[in-house]
C-alpha cells in the first residue's frame, strides 16, 4: 500500500489485494459479493451497506439487480481505501 502524492489518496495494487483475498482468507471472499459478504468483509453492519449505497459512496463497485445488491470486491476495497473523501 503507498500512498499517492498528488492526493494523499492510499492506493492498492492488485499483488496486495491478492494477497489480502488469497494468502490470509481462504478464498472466503468471491470476486461478487452480495450485501451480507460486503458487510463482513469490511466488518460493518448490513444497514450500513445500504446507507453507503444509498448515498453514492459505494457507486463505481456496486450493481443492482432487481432487489439485490452485489459488490465487486476489489473495487470496493480500492474504493474504501483510495476513493474520494466522503462528506458526513
Amino acid at each position: 500500500m503507498r500512498t499517492g502524492r498528488e492526493s494523499g489518496k492510499v492506493v492498492i495494487d492488485q499483488a496486495e489485494l491478492d494477497r489480502a483475498f488469497f494468502e490470509n482468507s481462504g478464498g472466503r471472499f468471491p470476486p461478487v459479493l452480495n450485501v451480507h459478504q460486503a458487510a463482513e468483509l469490511l466488518q460493518v453492519s448490513i444497514n450500513t451497506i445500504y446507507e453507503w449505497s444509498s448515498k453514492g459512496y459505494l457507486k463505481g463497485c456496486s450493481r443492482k439487480r432487481g432487489k439485490r445488491l452485489f459488490f465487486w470486491r476489489d473495487r470496493l476495497v480500492s474504493e474504501l481505501f483510495g476513493g474520494k473523501e466522503w462528506k458526513p
